[in-house]
């Protein structure tokens, strides 16, 4: 007895997977679309007995398809007494005696475009097209999928809502594939146009959306030939010495190419970045990106990581996965890193803090937890206002003062450290907080004796000499 219900645990465990899988959520959000085209055709279209009979038992399809929908998920639902109100929609739209409630579908379909994770990527695109594009090359293919299909839509429904009208301009479903092309890039011949009431408000409509939706092509189409270009560009890496590398991208990526090269100003150090991507993420003359997986050991070689002067692991979102399967890609990385090379000074940001453990049995040397220290800093800015101004300026090469790390000179060895500090503060302008001692920091110890090995931490507005 036990065996069979581990059995049938596995099998609905598997079938949960399956059914709320990214295959069978694209293919239910064609099938969707599919049904919304049809159910649009059957209301308006002008059609033969015999093009009726295929509209009838292609609802008779989708119907079943729905079905089987709604029963497998109902199956592996594991609150089934609130199955159906959390799942209405579903369960009103397989009703096929009411027309009227099929039009749920087409509410079922914008939601699925709010919901499906393409789609978020679709419209990040439309919003910050210089930024972060789709990150798989099937992400692309659905966007201009989504673009047929608008035109497929807006061509049936201009078609149905001025055909019945005597003097309609628009008669074959042709003239309404004319009118949305030239509609949507924004060309407007003119030549053809909308007289009914609601052929001109669906038009609005149409150019609305048309204006994003051309500007999103037209910035997906300029983005692939301009990474197609890129990608022609090859670089020796072998040439390359005491330069930064940085596995996996994310929002991070940026700010911190920002502050490298404020730091490194005078020395303009090269970065490389292994990431997958579609395009460049980033357009600066001293990054360089590779396209590939960072955990292999062969594209970590490529960039000549022996001889960089420090790795920067970062939670890569490029690549959408759990939070547990980034931090395990971030593991893998770090690993790799530290058997290239067993002195490389390794940094390295993970999702969990409970993967700190596995960090630290590499011997990582820094391990930023994401988010870690947010709910921190509000909290105390809240209290302390103006907190928060303190650390940008502490944390930021842009202006104000820094943290510089300076080696202890012979001349504070065996001094204690509350009587350096007003040594440090008059000869060198500087604040000393703390210390950096075996490896471990402390703040503020004020009994500490300074040794030879001993590091400052200072806060200058510029690197001291000591």
């Amino acid at each position: 007895m036990p065996e069979k219900r581990d059995k049938k645990l596995s099998f609905i465990t598997r079938l949960d997977k399956i059914v709320y899988g990214d295959f069978v959520t694209y293919l239910i959000f064609i099938f969707i679309i599919l049904s919304v085209i049809q159910f649009f055709i059957g209301m308006f279209a002008d059609l033969s007995p015999f093009q009726k009979k295929i509209i009838f038992y292609m609802q008779i399809g989708f119907l079943i398809i729905f079905a089987m929908e709604l029963l497998i998920k109902f199956v592996v639902d594991r609150k089934k007494h609130t199955f159906f109100l959390r799942n209405w929609m579903l369960a009103i739209s397989l009703l096929p005696f009411f027309r009227i409630l099929r039009i749920i579908r087409v509410i079922r379909l914008l939601l699925y475009l709010r919901n499906l994770k393409f789609f978020r990527k679709f419209q990040q695109n439309v919003i910050l097209m210089s930024e972060q594009r789709a990150s798989k090359p099937y992400d692309k293919a659905v966007i201009f999928l989504i673009a047929i299909i608008m035109i497929g839509i807006s061509t049936v429904m201009i078609y149905a809502l001025e055909r019945h009208n005597p003097n309609a301009q628009i008669k074959t479903l042709l003239d309404g594939l004319w009118w949305t092309i030239v509609t949507i890039t924004t060309v407007g011949y003119g030549d053809i146009t909308p007289v009914t009431r609601m052929g001109k408000f669906f038009a609005m409509g149409v150019m609305f959306i048309g204006l994003g939706l051309f500007a999103t092509l037209t910035g997906l189409i300029s983005s692939i030939m301009v990474e197609r270009v890129m990608k022609k560009k090859d670089v020796d890496f072998t040439l390359f010495e005491n330069h930064y590398v940085i596995c996996g991208w994310n929002e991070n990526g940026p700010k911190i190419i920002e502050e490298i090269a404020k730091k490194d100003s005078a020395v303009k150090r090269k970065t490389a970045v292994i990431c997958q991507f579609d395009e460049t993420p980033l357009e600066n003359p001293n990054v360089f990106f590779v396209n590939g997986d960072y955990t292999l050991v062969e594209l970590l070689e490529r960039v000549n990581i022996k001889k960089a002067a420090a790795v920067i692991i970062l939670a890569d979102k490029m690549v959408p996965k759990s939070s547990q399967d980034t931090d395990a890609r971030t593991i893998l990385a770090a690993l790799a890193t530290r058997n290239l090379k067993k002195d490389m000074y390794l940094c390295t940001e993970i999702l969990e803090k409970r993967n700190s453990r596995h960090m630290r049995n590499i011997g990582v040397n820094e391990i930023v937890v994401s988010g870690e220290n947010t709910g921190n800093i509000i909290a105390h800015s809240v209290l302390m206002p103006g907190l928060n101004d303190i650390i940008k300026d502490l944390v930021s090469a842009e202006e104000g003062n820094e943290f510089f790390f300076v080696k202890c000179p012979k001349r504070l060895f065996e001094k204690k450290f509350d009587e350096t500090l007003n040594d440090v503060k008059i000869k060198n302008n500087s604040i000393l907080v703390g210390v950096k001692h075996k490896e471990k920091i402390y703040i503020n110890p004020y009994k500490h004796v300074f040794e030879q090995g001993d590091e400052l931490i200072l806060i200058a507005e510029e690197k001291p000499v000591l």
